[in-house]
């Protein structure tokens, strides 16, 4: 019994695909310390527990073979060659180019045995904002990741009944609960409480959110 669950063990891990993160290449000088954030923040998104993929590489090894290398990482066939050498099923790789007070980034996912780009990931933001976010809006968008967030909410009301988007997801304790693994974007809020008007409102979810609400009396 405990071969045949460690077999099934075994082949549930086979089963998630591949990748090797070769990083941003800077078209300008200035930009290394970006690219620095972006590789950094690229490499943990790979390597997180919600990541369709097993990161290959680590990062000494990624750049010797960067450094080895007699081509470009934007062309797929390159980025390719380099996810083989690395024992990878798919390369990341990637671009960063000033455009005049902003900064556009380029990703791409290429399959290594067909040696084709399959996915890209294109943004242009303000040369000042968050590369990790940013990165990690290119890698989730590249893999099909959801980000999930939570909402914790504080009302006036102590009992009542927490619906979201039409569904029963909580009940207010002590005027409080915190609704968690919430699909990030806009969501329909609703409460009912005896005594208490129903409210209904629309919020953002953007990761961890807190959110007071002041229900009007009856």
């Amino acid at each position: 019994m405990l071969c045949v669950l460690a077999l099934l063990a075994s082949t549930a891990r086979a089963e998630k695909p591949t990748i090797t993160v070769l990083g941003v290449v800077p078209k300008d000088p200035s930009l290394v310390k970006s690219t620095t954030a972006l590789d950094a923040a690229l490499r943990t998104r790979a390597t997180a527990k919600a990541s369709p993929y097993r990161a290959k590489g680590v990062k000494r090894e990624i750049d010797a073979k960067l450094l080895a290398a007699e081509c470009s990482t934007s062309e797929p066939a390159c980025a390719a060659k380099l996810g083989a050498a690395l024992g990878a099923e798919y390369a990341l790789a990637g671009e960063l180019e000033k455009r005049g007070t902003h900064v556009e980034l380029v990703l791409s996912l290429v399959d290594v045995a067909k040696q084709q780009r399959i996915r890209t990931f294109r943004d242009k933001v303000a040369g000042n904002a968050d590369m990790r976010k940013l990165a990690r809006a290119g890698f989730d968008k590249l893999t099909g990741i959801t980000e999930l967030g939570e909402l914790a909410l504080v009302a006036n009301a102590q009992r009542g009944d927490v619906y979201l988007d039409g569904e029963l997801v909580g009940a207010l304790f002590e005027g409080r609960t915190t609704i968690t693994r919430l699909v990030q974007g806009k969501h329909r809020l609703e409460i009912r409480a005896n005594g208490y008007r129903p409210f209904d409102v629309e919020i953002d979810i953007e990761g961890a959110v807190k959110q007071s609400v002041l229900l009007e009396p009856l």
